[in-house]
């Protein structure tokens, strides 16, 4: 037998309540070592399942478009000065026809177009930024369970509510 497993049998024979307590302490070591792992584990599955599950997991935004360049004509030289103007929305042009489209593609289980801005609520004399998101109240549940998660209050829409 190896030195070193002959050490640690004797270390063990020479005092039983240590030995029993060097158990003890290894088994509880194990113990909240499984527990901690088991709840990690745990926690990660729910927060993928929670986050990535609510998510649309494919975006289709609008193309960047860059402006065209002068063709040279015979005789002149042709002078470019470019400048980036303001930051255009961001639309998709015959967006429903890009909807049905989506729908029609296989593997897509569900397609929900979002309108995506900005804007301020004064309240009280402050004013606060705020993200505005506008969905199709129809589509949007089919990614996002709006009426699983509300707390009070109904889902219905109209055009000049909020949620």
């Amino acid at each position: 037998m190896r030195y070193e497993i002959l050490v640690a049998i004797r270390y063990l024979r020479s005092s039983g309540l240590q030995t029993v307590l060097i158990l003890l302490a290894t088994v509880v070591g194990i113990v909240a070592f499984v527990f901690i792992a088991s709840l990690i584990n745990g926690l990660q599955d729910q927060l993928i399942r929670d986050i990535l599950g609510n998510i649309a997991h494919i975006r289709l935004e609008p193309e960047e478009r860059e402006p065209g360049l002068i063709e040279p004509i015979e005789g002149f030289t042709v002078l470019l000065a470019r400048q980036e103007r303001r930051r255009r929305r961001e639309e998709i042009e015959g967006w429903r026809g890009v909807v049905d489209l989506a729908e029609t593609i296989p593997g897509i289980t569900a397609v929900s177009p979002q309108a995506v801005g900005g804007g301020f609520v004064v309240q009280g004399g402050e004013r606060v930024p705020v993200s505005l998101n506008g969905v199709e109240p129809d589509r949007v549940s089919a990614i996002l369970d709006v009426e699983g998660n509300l707390v009070a209050g109904t889902v219905e829409l109209g055009p000049s509510d909020a949620l």
